[in-house]
């Protein structure tokens, strides 16, 4: 009879070599599966917080934007917003007239003017409706988004200030104010935002949401 104890002992230690290779092969899998885990959980947390970094805030009005119209039957007004700040310029060509600043939020104004004089408008689609409040007398008003070069335009010369609510150069209508504080109407402007002041031609600026005043 042949001795097979040899053999035995030589299958029996192949059996055990393969046993502890898979068992090691089956750790290193688990920490590559963890690496890979942990890896994607910080992505996925970084790529979170630059998102909720990078959100920009909403004004609810686009970014730039004029809108024209009238507050009651006979004020001419013009509402201009640039990103969540907006200016008015309202005034009835003759003697009254006021600007008012503050926040374009939520799709809402608040505005006031530096003599109390007070704004407050909702933006629905293209239109911003509200109420206009200028020395104690309110009226409802009513104003439609317009393409440049509509909206409101302003000239300082010599302490007199120039002031237009402009849709083209046969719809502008202005308030000129003295050094002393009365007022008078404004020569009105032509196609390209001109007019004179005695026989010296004379450029106005257009005025953004983001005025200082």
């Amino acid at each position: 009879m042949r001795n097979r104890g040899p053999i035995l002992t030589l299958g029996i230690i192949g059996v055990l070599i393969i046993g502890i290779l898979t068992a090691n092969a089956l750790v290193g899998s688990d920490k590559d599966s963890n690496k890979t885990g942990a890896t994607s959980s910080k992505a996925t947390v970084a790529a979170s917080t630059t998102a909720t970094t990078a959100a920009p805030v909403q004004s609810g009005f686009p970014a730039q934007a004029d809108y024209s119209g009238y507050a009651g039957d006979s004020i001419a007004m013009n509402i201009a917003v640039t990103g969540t700040k907006a200016t008015v310029y309202a005034c009835d060509g003759n003697s009254v007239e006021s600007w008012l600043r503050g926040p374009a939020e939520n799709g809402k104004l608040n505005l006031t003017s530096k003599s109390g004089d007070k704004l407050t408008g909702q933006l629905n689609g293209t239109t911003v409706t509200g109420t206009l409040t200028i020395g104690g007398r309110s009226w409802d008003f009513s104003a439609n988004q317009t393409e440049p070069p509509a909206g409101m335009y302003r000239y300082n010369d010599n302490g007199y200030r120039y002031s237009w609510v402009y849709k083209n150069p046969d719809d502008n209508t202005g308030v000129v104010r003295a050094p002393d504080g009365s007022t008078s109407p404004a020569p009105p402007l032509d196609e390209n935002q001109n007019f004179y002041i005695a026989d010296r031609q004379v450029h106005a600026e257009k005025v953004n949401g983001d005025d200082a005043g």
